[in-house]
């Protein structure tokens, strides 16, 4: 299983989300942001088609994006929802509020955003969920 890798979020831009963790580490990433992160970790042909398979939400495990192209973003709120709560959600739509806008209605990006102020809300009680890394 991929540990970590990009989804394609309402508004348009990238999340990176962790499976293992079951958090998103970053919003608000563009297109060259996600390129830049996977370049670290793998060749730079690689690199690219991994963001175009996000930017088309197509499933990490194989299959047919969604219509909607948001196939990804829900496959990991779920996920979020499993390991930490509704709440967990509740906290990421609070403090990132523009991230859940779909696209036309979408709040101008201020730059990419770490999303560290989940972690101390989903790492109460939860010695076993690491805190989220920039």
């Amino acid at each position: 299983m991929v540990s970590q890798y990009f989804v394609r979020q309402p508004n348009g831009l990238l999340a990176r989300f962790s499976a293992r963790a079951g958090l998103i580490y970053a919003v608000d990433l563009s297109e060259a942001d996600a390129v830049d992160w996977y370049h670290r970790r793998m060749t730079d042909e690689e690199a690219p088609e991994k963001v175009r398979r996000a930017l088309a939400d197509e499933p990490v495990e194989g299959g047919e994006p969604a219509l909607d192209r948001l196939g990804r973003w829900r496959t990991c709120l779920a996920a979020i929802r499993v390991a930490h709560g509704e709440s967990a959600v509740a906290v990421l739509r609070t403090d990132h509020a523009g991230v859940f806008e779909p696209p036309g209605q979408a709040i101008p990006a201020r730059g990419p955003t770490v999303a560290t102020p989940l972690a101390p809300v989903l790492g109460v009680n939860r010695p076993d969920v690491p805190s989220p890394v920039a």
